[in-house]
């Protein structure tokens, strides 16, 4: 049934849950063959004044990535001006060459509709999600008033309903009144529904067409294993009056880990980083020492426990009773403001003394903190920062010896060769000692890093430095970043580049994401022509921010000493940070390349490897023991894949996910407008993103090649103000938006060009007028 058979047949069961707009359809042919008579039927047919042009091609259902913004839609068109609707319908034909599909001029259809103004919300919603979980997925704009800015990639919102969910917000009960009749009528579990929702609640469909899949599990099942995370939720919240998991928040599982990461990956990070490093490295710091891991698993999804979270960074100095209501005021704040999780510690909670002083915790705190919590809280703070800012040098000093003690044990101990019990031995001992030279002093010097960070951007947001002196400042810092690529570019011998670098991997926990060395030829295509950064003069521009970090210590925390803090601590905290993360994961692949070995001499493969857990690989005897652990794993492995929100606080957020809105990070104030790439885990050719819009769902030290070569701008799904790639944009003055959400970038990867306004923090389409 062609799509515009499909609306005729809706629109004759007068149902009074939607409506169809009347529409007429024509094919390539016959407008080819006499575009005069097609005008003419278009004026005749009782559509109104403005029309909207829309493709009705056959092959659209069929693209590959089953999005239907695959061709182009025309709003608004005067019916009465002829060259209007002309160049209307040859765009639409043109946009045809989009498809993957083989069309005749038979299959290549438009279908001209009567035109809805007055929208509240619009976009598109499908029975079946990428998954074929049975899910409803509702992707909507309910800002422009337009009925295509989803299906062209702007102002993209998500919303993925349970079957069996009993809470419906209310503005979606028309709307999915309407597809359960159209479900019904047509009887197809896959179908893909464009609509708009009126001021006056009432719903329009525009298009609706089966993709032909098949779901892999019933809605009963589905229910069932949504119940199954609701128990574990429960289990998680035991005695405590509510609890706020974020997939974004503090150690960041979801840039760090990304979205499909396997139990070896999260209990990785659990085992070296998350159950005790962190909670020891802040404890030693002068914070809280928090009685349970930060992170927690529900389902497959690795999250943060946000109050243990908050709990673990404020100062020790506070008393039970005023960190559990210091505490409950920031759970407030980012449940007021969802879109925040993913920038909790810069603008929902405070981890060490504001540049701008006491007011900035008043502006923030006064309406949900008692006066005495408040100024607890304030002379807490006061110390914690003092004690801190004079250990400053002495600690990153101990970090830096950790690292030579991590590096001189990885070149005494090589991995073993014979796949036996020493396999074993070796496993445990490097993870241990992963942990104590390389991811506990990491934890430690981060927190350093990033108070550096933060107190960069508040000194240029209260201007008391220039954007010269925060581009200085980046600019200066040496990371091992800059030396790979400065090696890259050198005269360097391939193999020394291979042995200094080539234990990087895309997804440092991820057993499946080969190293450089693994990847063929992959560095020695790299280009050497590092677009650099322009270096202004590091001594000028230091003494500025030294002259402000002096004002601030003097006025805020009391201290003369124009030494307490300085920038070249600052940059030296942010730089030992990069060094410690690069030498902790060459152990770390060490470790991972030791277990696919172990798996692949037994017949199984990396992927099986990732279901393993490390818990169940350290408890092995021997090599034996290990592949028995990974046949577990497998065996154990959940196929079906729920649906999980960027943040949950209740059973609801489980049955009715809502993507928070995201508030990207946006770096430099350039506009830019190009080509998009797609970049995954796979072996790519580099040259493929030279001059283009690089989309990427997060990035760590293992992505870093991808400043060797000369790309436009740089979009992720997830990360942070201070994430890795985020200080890697700062550095390299790559015009970029961190952490645009699942909804958004999605959207954006489904566009062949996009604009970026990074001074207004601005996304759209490339080519496009959205002048609303």
């Amino acid at each position: 049934m062609s799509k515009a058979a499909t609306l005729r047949h809706l629109s004759e069961l007068g149902a009074a849950a939607f409506d169809i707009d009347p529409f007429i359809e024509f094919t390539r042919r016959e407008w080819e063959s006499s575009p005069t008579d097609v005008l003419e039927s278009v004026r005749t047919a009782d559509l109104g004044p403005r029309v909207a042009v829309r493709s009705s091609a056959t092959a659209e259902g069929l693209e590959p990535s089953s999005s239907p913004g695959i061709f182009a839609t025309v709003l608004n068109v005067d019916t009465s001006i002829s060259l209007d609707l002309v160049e209307a319908v040859e765009r639409i034909f043109g946009s045809f060459a989009k498809s993957s599909s083989t069309m005749s001029l038979d299959d290549q259809r438009v279908l001209v509709q009567t035109f809805v103004d007055d929208v509240s919300v619009a976009g598109v919603v499908t029975t079946l999600d990428a998954n074929r979980v049975p899910y409803l997925t509702v992707e909507y704009d309910d800002r422009t008033g337009r009925t295509d800015s989803v299906t062209s990639g702007l102002d993209a919102k998500r919303l993925v309903l349970s079957p069996a969910a009993n809470d419906i917000p209310a503005q979606w009960t028309s709307l999915c009144e309407a597809v359960r009749i159209v479900s019904t009528e047509l009887d197809r579990a896959d179908l893909v529904i464009e609509f708009a929702i009126d001021r006056e609640d009432r719903v329009h469909i525009f298009q609706a067409w089966d993709r032909g899949r098949t779901p892999v599990a019933s809605a009963s099942e589905l229910h069932r294993a949504i119940i199954a995370l609701e128990g574990q939720l429960d289990d998680l919240r035991g005695t405590r009056p509510r609890v706020v998991l974020s997939d974004m928040a503090d150690w960041n599982p979801a840039e760090i880990l990304g979205k499909d990461a396997g139990p070896l990956d999260i209990s990785l990070y659990r085992h070296l980083l998350t159950d005790l490093s962190c909670r020891e490295a802040r404890r030693d710091l002068g914070y809280s020492f928090g009685e349970y891991p930060l992170m927690v698993e529900l389902g497959t999804r690795p999250y943060v426990d946000v109050g243990r979270s908050i709990a673990s960074l404020s100062p020790g100095r506070l008393s039970p009773t005023t960190q559990s209501t210091y505490a409950d005021a920031c759970l407030s704040i980012l449940e007021a403001r969802p879109s925040l999780h993913d920038k909790l510690e810069h603008s929902v909670l405070f981890t060490y003394w504001p540049f701008r002083g006491h007011g900035a915790l008043v502006e923030r705190f006064q309406a949900l903190l008692p006066s005495t919590a408040l100024e607890e809280l304030s002379g807490a703070l006061r110390v914690l920062t003092g004690d801190l800012f004079a250990r400053w040098s002495d600690v990153i000093d101990g970090c830096s010896r950790d690292i030579l003690m991590l590096d001189d044990w990885r070149r005494q101990n090589r991995r073993p060769e014979n796949l036996n019990a020493d396999a074993t031995v070796f496993i445990a001992e490097a993870l241990e000692v992963c942990r104590k030279f390389g991811a506990l002093p990491f934890a430690t010097v981060a927190r350093l890093a990033f108070i550096a960070d933060g107190l960069v951007k508040e000194m240029a947001a209260a201007e008391a430095i220039t954007d010269a002196d925060v581009k200085a400042f980046w600019c200066g810092i040496n990371t091992p970043a800059d030396e790979f690529l400065q090696d890259l570019g050198s005269d360097l011998h391939l193999e020394r580049i291979v042995e200094r670098y080539g234990h990087l991997r895309p997804h440092s926990y991820n057993i499946d994401s080969l190293r450089y060395r693994d990847r063929s030829d992959f560095l020695s295509r790299l280009s050497t022509g590092y677009r650099t950064a322009s270096r202004p003069d590091g001594a000028t521009q230091n003494t500025v921010i030294d002259r402000a970090l002096a004002d601030y210590c003097r006025a805020e925390l009391g201290v003369s000493d124009d030494s307490l803090l300085t920038s070249h601590m600052l940059s030296r905290a942010i730089s030992t940070r990069e060094w410690h993360k690069f030498s902790f994961t060459s152990l770390l692949g060490d470790v991972l390349e030791l277990i696919a070995d172990i798996a692949e001499t037994g017949g199984l493969t990396r992927s099986d490897a990732r279901k393993a857990r490390i818990e169940s690989i350290l408890a092995a005897p021997d090599a034996a023991g290990v592949y028995q652990a990974i046949e577990a794993g497998m065996s154990r492995h959940i196929v079906l894949d729920l649906a999980y929100p960027d943040m949950i606080r209740s059973h609801r957020g489980l049955q009715v996910v809502e993507s928070a809105v995201p508030e990207p990070t946006f770096v430099t104030d350039a506009i830019v407008e190009g080509e998009v790439v797609v970049l995954g885990d796979g072996d790519a050719d580099p040259s493929t993103i030279d001059g283009r819009i690089v989309l990427i769902e997060s990035a760590d030290p293992g992505c870093d090649w991808i400043f060797s070569r000369p790309l436009l701008a740089l979009v992720t799904c997830y990360g942070g103000v201070s994430s890795h790639i985020a200080i890697r944009c700062q550095e390299a003055q790559i015009p970029a938006a961190i952490g645009c959400g699942t909804a958004t970038y999605a959207a954006l990867s489904q566009l062949a060009s996009i604009a970026i306004d990074c001074g207004n923090g601005i996304i759209s389409p490339g080519g496009e007028s959205w002048t609303i």
